[in-house]
């Protein structure tokens, strides 16, 4: 099942009831005005492959479990990109760009996603880790926008 509410100028927070929605394999609320947190509830949507929130006014930390994420980019989400995030291993792109608040280096998690074909972290306070196994990594990703941490960086 799919719903897709991508540019409708829906406003407001994304209801917790859509938790309920355990069928759902796509859900597009991008390009609206919806605001607050992501609802920790999103995550008992064990079929989800695709999220896309892209360009709405989202705010506070990304919840650990999140069905499959793919596109969050142009939020003001804060905090670290929880290690979780590597136990989506279907994920086949991570947009995370354009969220100023996100901060801190990505989680050598991240290198069990081995099927991601996209990851966008640019502007946004997020850093590629120096780990040679991390780099290696990234290498094999089709599309990277994210910058090396400093060598200073023990964040």
């Amino acid at each position: 099942m799919r719903l897709v509410l991508t540019d409708n100028n829906l406003r407001g927070p994304i209801p917790s009831g859509i938790g309920n929605l355990t069928s759902l394999s796509l859900l597009g609320l991008g390009e609206n005005h919806i605001e607050g947190a992501i609802p920790p509830e999103l995550g008992h949507l064990t079929k989800l492959r695709s999220l896309f929130l892209l360009d709405n006014e989202l705010t506070g930390a990304l919840p650990p479990k999140l069905g499959d994420l793919a596109s969050l980019g142009g939020n003001s989400l804060t905090g670290r990109v929880p290690r979780e995030l590597g136990e989506l291993v279907a994920l086949r792109g991570l947009y995370l760009h354009r969220n100023r608040g996100l901060e801190g280096p990505l989680p050598t998690e991240l290198t069990a996603l081995g099927e991601l074909d996209v990851l966008l972290a640019s502007d946004a306070n997020l850093c590629a880790p120096l780990d040679a196994t991390f780099q290696a990594w990234l290498l094999g990703i089709t599309r990277v926008e994210i910058e090396s941490c400093p060598a200073s960086d023990h964040r």
